[in-house]
């Protein structure tokens, strides 16, 4: 899953200072957001299920936003000219419709400024309908799309992990025998709003 994470923040080739945020705290979205940080990026985190956000205060995210009503004035108070990449992790077509206006402008008068940059770090059960005027030809928005990790990324996920320069510690929850996986895994689907993450112990079986 961290591997995962890795390949999306690396097809977005954040640059340091780069402001982000990250739609969807599940795991996925939870380590791209750390990794993002690492990068030097200003990241914020945004989902609707307020136990994924205490694991991301758990990861040390600072900025953080429950999706309600008010949605998105939040984020548009902490970057008011809006954000250089927009990483969805939640895979709900809906919700980077809903997030696109966050992307923030392209000027028509400095031509080296870069484009904004859509990530899509999620599989979708459907089409994702982007606007094309606003989005697409006015901020000549960067769509990226993410298939999964390559083994380069592998070898560097685990190269942070071995040397502590990346600790995830802090989202892992609850350890149950391998042999309860089923249910875990059953739990995870049906009720995200309790748990994030399942640690299985396989000492048992050896």
């Amino acid at each position: 899953m961290l591997s995962i994470a890795m390949h999306g923040v690396c097809r977005a080739a954040p640059l340091p200072g780069d402001r982000v945020l990250v739609a969807g705290q599940g795991l996925i979205g939870l380590f791209a957001a750390a990794l993002l940080r690492r990068a030097g990026c200003r990241v914020a985190v945004a989902d609707k299920v307020p136990a994924r956000l205490a694991v991301a205060q758990r990861l040390g995210q600072s900025h953080r936003f429950e999706v309600g009503d008010t949605w998105p004035a939040p984020v548009r108070e902490l970057f008011p000219d809006g954000v250089d990449i927009l990483l969805d992790a939640t895979g709900v077509p809906a919700v980077v419709r809903a997030n696109l206006p966050l992307l923030r402008g392209k000027s028509w008068e400095n031509l080296y400024e870069p484009s904004p940059k859509l990530v899509l770090l999620a599989s979708f059960p459907g089409d994702v309908a982007l606007d094309y005027q606003e989005t697409l030809f006015n901020k000549e928005c960067d769509v990226i799309t993410c298939r999964t990790y390559l083994p380069h990324e592998r070898e560097r996920v685990l190269r942070l992990l071995t040397t502590a320069d990346l600790d995830v510690s802090a989202a892992l929850e609850e350890t149950v025998p391998v042999s309860d996986a089923p249910a875990a895994f059953r739990q995870l689907r049906e009720d995200a709003a309790r748990h994030v993450t399942f640690v299985l112990d396989w000492s048992a079986g050896r």
